[in-house]
């Protein structure tokens, strides 16, 4: 039996090295592209306008800027995390993976495209790239973690099973049994909903059909002992730690727009249910943040750290390029044609203006290459995976540009 459970094993702790080093790259994509996103909409640039109603505009405002200031900056904490090995790594990928893909799927599906005007049908490439790459660190997280990782004290787990999860689930969902017997009336009133109907359906799809049957598996799970049951558990309150917070962003940016469906009630009670998912993933997560030593994989072998030749000639490298980047990358942003730029360049290829190779060039090019020279300059074992990941990023950037505009 021994000699059998043997290779298995190592077939298993193998599988976890490779999810993991694989998850640094997804989660500073993800973070990439959720930065892309924020400064192309409508709280920033303003080059992407979604086809919704000023409601819903507002709320993407709210949305973005979370995704902006907090689930961006969490991605590239996560992606350090495992470069560093740390079990907390792919724990954290769980929630933002499954945000990410949560969201995007709204921002596909919810926009009117027959009857509002707009152009966000260009963002659906990077809303596809985010959506994919949403569920598959979702996936690269689970089997890169092993859960006796996750596991959380008895007397807590039992808390949060029996009282704290189920309690924060009717709040959050509870609210769909008048909301559904409105929409399915032939005559709905809710302003919500009349504001856009298909974001209401889309997102009544996903939090009835996903979200709450896997909170009630976990919660199940949990009580049973099941050995998947803590990861699942993470990964459904990781995403309403992000997911509370976003909607209460929502909420807040209507109230500042002096939207006309907002209202103080409104405002309080998503706060308050937003900051209460927040506090109970601060729980969660907390005793994996601070308990010495978890590894993931068990005490799998670390790659080497770069030697310090190595790490000054990528920062050589890599850092005029960034500079050069995020130089460019704004001032194409900003005014193309003081950069040289001409619009005439840019005839025949998918691009009507420079917003989006302007965007790429700021955040993926010099974004990516600053956390590469970060990641060199601080002797991070993964630098070499990262700094290898860049160059083909810019070989891919290259062959594009000479492609499209010659």
């Amino acid at each position: 039996m021994s000699s059998l459970a043997t290779p298995r094993v190592r077939w298993r702790a193998r599988a976890a090295a490779l999810h993991l080093s694989l998850l640094p790259i997804g989660l500073v994509l993800v973070a990439a592209g959720l930065v892309a996103v924020a400064l192309l909409g409508p709280l920033a640039s303003g080059s992407i306008a979604y086809r919704v109603t000023g409601t819903l505009r507002n709320q993407t405002i709210g949305l973005d800027a979370v995704s902006l200031v907090l689930v961006a900056p969490l991605a590239l904490v996560a992606a350090w995390l495992c470069l560093r090995g740390r079990a907390l790594g792919p724990a954290l990928a769980l929630g933002i993976g499954g945000y990410t893909a949560y969201m995007f799927a709204q921002y596909v599906l919810g926009p009117d495209y027959a009857h509002l005007p707009g152009n966000n049908e260009r963002l659906f490439p990077l809303a596809l790239a985010l959506f994919a790459a949403g569920w598959m660190i979702v996936i690269a997280a689970w089997r890169a973690l092993d859960a006796r990782e996750l596991q959380l004290p008895e007397r807590r787990a039992r808390l949060i099973g029996r009282y704290v999860l189920p309690l924060l689930t009717l709040a959050a969902f509870g609210r769909y049994l008048p909301a559904l017997a409105d929409w399915m009336s032939g005559a709905p009133s809710d302003a919500g909903y009349l504001a856009g109907p298909t974001f209401a359906w889309t997102i009544a799809l996903l939090d009835l059909g996903v979200l709450l049957p896997l909170t009630i598996a976990a919660n199940v799970g949990i009580l049973r002992g099941e050995p998947w049951a803590p990861k699942l558990l993470f990964t459904v309150i990781g995403c309403f730690g992000l997911i509370g917070p976003a909607v209460a962003g929502m909420a807040i940016a209507m109230a500042v727009n002096d939207d006309p469906t907002s209202s103080t009630g409104l405002v309080v009670f998503m706060t308050v249910l937003g900051l209460a998912f927040l506090a109970l993933a601060v729980a969660v997560y907390r005793p994996l943040a601070v308990r010495d030593g978890a590894v993931v994989g068990g005490g799998t072998r670390a790659p080497t750290r770069p030697s310090r030749r190595w790490r000054l000639a990528v920062t050589a490298v890599a850092l005029p390029v960034a500079i050069g980047a995020v130089y460019g990358g704004t001032a194409l942003l900003r005014d193309p044609e003081d950069l040289g730029a001409r619009q005439g360049w840019l005839d025949g290829s998918p691009f009507p203006d420079y917003t989006i190779p302007g965007a790429v060039l700021l955040v993926v090019i010099g974004g990516g290459l600053l956390v590469t020279v970060g990641c060199a300059l601080a002797g991070a074992r993964r630098a070499p995976l990262i700094a290898g990941v860049m160059g083909v990023v810019l070989l891919v950037w290259g062959l594009v540009e000479t492609i499209t505009i010659g």
